[in-house]
């Protein structure tokens, strides 16, 4: 299953690290394509988000 723009929920972009909210049917599929690629240069690391304490 592909994802669409129309698809993405809240996008928050901080100074180290950003959270982009996607369907529950493709996390593990997106997580899995964007991890360890290349972003402006720089390779990054995609995961579920941790729960606050």
């Amino acid at each position: 299953m592909a994802v669409e723009r129309s698809d993405l929920g809240e996008i928050r972009v901080l100074d180290s690290y950003s959270f982009v909210e996607v369907p529950e049917a493709v996390a593990e599929d997106t997580i899995a394509a964007l991890s360890g690629t290349s972003f402006k240069g720089r390779r990054i690391t995609v995961d579920f988000a941790r729960a606050r304490n």
